[in-house]
């Protein structure tokens, strides 16, 4: 019959009496934020006093907003359960009728990922709100964006807009070096224990360094951890030394996103020999003892010291009688710096 349109109230009045009879509201076009209204269907009776007038109320459904926050592992793309995100309003979020529902800043909820790594928020008002994690789930890094997420109207018969934020988290991380102190050169198949503190001892776990002296460690719940050598390579002092690093809540070591830990051994050096006593008269059978200092030893090892004699001319094996003139001492380590004796015999 005719097309019309609401006014500022909402209203519309009809310039004129309807004749008896059934009609139909239809909705051409909802307001901006609505759902176009199904047919709304009214009757003329004979009689009608028109000094009442006659009103037909039209109802529309808001469009509502839905956030969607999913979790994922930044180096394998896992899906993270645990994490927590608050939700805020980044301006003021109004209804249809211009009713403030939140201030900006106001916390509108909080949610958190569960097994599918999914954090649903829904039945929002459309506007703009701010997503940040407040919580990362165990052996990450908490994340430090803040996200914005624009719920925006698309049309009359989109009932509900889903805005999707996926969100990536860091493992945690530990990086431990092992090199030689004397030459700087990286140790391989250095054996490590590492374990929660507050666990104990008992929950450790074995760590070997790789071909480049390297060990590292992902995905560490927050907590103190101690880091022991179980284990060094021949030749090497073991550092019994047990060391700590600490995880927080946001997954940072020391305010890092990496926990470095670099450690040395010290190699076991022979530093120098010299004769004990001077060879005196010249005689067949001639014992001859050698004052080997050697530094960094590993108490309680046992020891297999070699030597032969050199022809200091030469600077080749000494021969008498055609064969070098070799000698073997064993001993157990007593202290970390010792001198050791050795005793050649031969035919002067």
């Amino acid at each position: 019959i005719d097309t019309f349109k609401t006014d500022a109230t909402g209203d519309f009045v009809l310039p004129e009496k309807l004749k008896v009879g059934i009609y139909y509201f239809h909705e051409i076009t909802a307001p901006i934020g609505y759902l176009k209204g199904e047919d709304v269907q009214f009757e003329i009776t004979e009689g009608h006093n028109w000094e009442d007038p006659f009103v037909v109320e039209f109802p529309d459904r808001p469009v509502h907003g839905k956030i969607e926050i999913l979790k994922k592992d930044t180096e394998n793309g896992d899906i993270l359960s645990d994490a927590a995100f608050e939700v805020t309003a980044a301006e003021d979020i109004l209804a249809g009728d211009g009713t403030v529902i939140f201030e900006a800043g106001d916390v509108v909820a909080n949610i958190e990922t569960g097994e599918d790594g999914r954090a649903v928020l829904d039945g929002l008002h459309l506007g703009i709100y701010s997503v940040r994690e407040v919580k990362a789930p165990e052996g990450y890094l908490l994340s430090e964006e803040k996200y914005t997420v624009k719920l925006e109207y698309e049309d009359q018969t989109v009932p509900i807009v889903v805005e999707t934020v996926e969100v990536e988290n860091r493992p945690t991380r530990i990086k431990m070096i092992k090199t030689d102190r004397e030459s700087g050169s990286p140790l391989e198949k250095v054996t490590f224990n590492i374990w929660n503190k507050e666990l104990g001892e008992e929950t450790a776990k074995e760590y070997v360094t790789d071909r480049n002296g390297l060990i590292e460690i992902h995905r560490l719940a927050a907590g103190i951890y101690c880091i022991q050598e179980a284990q060094t390579l021949p030749g090497y002092v073991l550092d019994s030394a047990v060391y700590e690093i600490k995880i927080s809540e946001d997954g940072k070591i020391d305010g890092k996103e990496m926990g470095i830990l670099e450690l040395t051994n010290s190699p076991t050096l022979i530093i120098g020999t010299r004769a004990k006593d001077e060879v005196g008269i010249v005689r067949k059978a001639m014992v001859q003892i050698d004052e080997v200092e050697i530094k960094n030893l590993q108490i309680g090892q046992n020891y297999l010291l070699k030597g032969i004699i050199m022809d200091k001319a030469t600077k080749q094996p000494l021969l008498i009688n055609g064969k070098t003139v070799t000698a073997e001492k064993k001993f157990t380590a007593l202290t970390k710096d010792d001198t050791v004796e050795v005793e050649y015999q031969y035919d002067g």
